[in-house]
């Protein structure tokens, strides 16, 4: 008897390495370490326009670039591709990002041009079916898993649907990590006239 297994529903999750050259870290990095708003019981972060900030221009071409081949890979049709926030963030030690998403947004991401593999990213299951009736897991695999987390790797960039719940871990080391995290939105007409669910942004 032959048996097979389809896929249904799923949600993507890009990563990419090697994004961007030393200088470009290296420009990063410092700006970053130079942030203006502090927050002494959390992560710092900066202003949410950091996309119109000079330093942040190979970062934002390559946000850009691989939110585009994300979009056709999934056979998606749009216009344009905006960045519509970007800001960076230091998360110390014991330092964490509870449970959030990005709303009025298609994807978002996140960039790290300093990390020691600490504070790892997780993802949430967006099923709240899936919670019904949960079998003994043998051993986690990503068919059997409702949460998965992605390490926070130098120069590695994430890219997720903005709706995707996630959150970052406790940092449980003395090295900041830097991050950078952005949204993406559809420019000019989505969705199909013809079926009466269409919208111009």
């Amino acid at each position: 008897m032959e048996t097979k297994y389809d896929k249904i529903f799923p949600t993507l999750i890009m990563t990419a390495g090697d994004v961007l050259s030393k200088r470009d870290i290296d420009n990063i990095n410092k700006d970053i370490k130079n942030l203006s708003i502090k927050n002494i019981n959390g992560p710092t972060q900066s202003h949410p326009l950091q996309h119109e900030n000079p330093v942040y221009g190979s970062l934002c071409d390559r946000v850009i670039e691989l939110c585009e081949k994300y979009m056709t890979d999934s056979s998606y049709l749009y216009e344009k591709l905006e960045i519509t926030n970007m800001w960076s963030n230091i998360i110390g030690l014991g330092q964490y990002h509870a449970p959030h998403t990005h709303s009025n947004n298609i994807l978002s991401g996140v960039y790290y041009p300093q990390s020691d593999n600490n504070a790892k990213i997780h993802f949430l299951d967006p099923r709240p079916q899936a919670g019904v009736l949960t079998p003994k897991i043998k051993y986690n695999t990503t068919n059997n898993s409702n949460l998965l987390q992605y390490p926070s790797e130098t120069n590695q960039m994430i890219i997720f649907p903005s709706w995707l719940q996630h959150y970052v871990e406790s940092s449980t080391s003395g090295e900041p990590r830097h991050s950078v995290a952005w949204n993406v939105m559809m420019r000019g007409l989505v969705g199909d006239p013809h079926k009466l669910q269409s919208a111009t942004f």
